[in-house]
């Protein structure tokens, strides 16, 4: 896809130098994917428009100077409030519609929403002091220095 990418741009600009390949570009091509979504090709397009725009208006003027400053703030601001970027603020499609969502860790696939991460539905704690807390059956091996899973009965 880089390839394609690259070749498209090329005619567009007409000449590539070296300078095109700052880090500041791949910095801001992170941005548009935390800023759309992570997770989904529509996420970081739609990070791409909204991290260009904002870059076309800011650019302009007195403010031009401050453009790296703004983007990084626009970075914490996402990663803090947007963990899953623009498209985490859309309602769950898996919810209206039954389809699952293009979102990464949610849907996946459509399967059974009361299962967990590893295909199995939670059983409730055993435990003597009840406290409803849900545990989790995993086939995982368990690795020292960790804690282990507890098996449900």
């Amino acid at each position: 896809m880089g390839g394609v990418a690259g070749a498209l741009y090329v005619p567009q600009v007409g000449i590539i130098n070296p300078s095109e390949f700052a880090p500041a570009n791949s910095i801001e091509m992170v941005i548009w994917v935390a800023v759309g979504g992570r997770g989904t090709l529509i996420g970081a397009a739609l990070g791409a428009v909204i991290v260009n725009y904002l870059k076309t208006i800011f650019t302009i003027g007195a403010l031009a100077p401050y453009w790296l400053f703004l983007l990084g703030a626009i970075f914490v601001a996402v990663t803090i409030f947007l963990p899953k970027g623009v498209l985490g603020l859309l309602p769950r499609r898996e919810r209206a519609t039954g389809v699952p969502s293009p979102l990464v860790g949610e849907g996946q696939g459509g399967g059974d929403s009361r299962t967990t991460a590893v295909g199995v539905p939670p059983t409730p704690n055993p435990s003597p002091q009840g406290g409803g807390e849900q545990v989790v059956r995993s086939d995982r091996p368990s690795f020292p220095g960790r804690p282990s899973p507890q098996p449900a009965e």
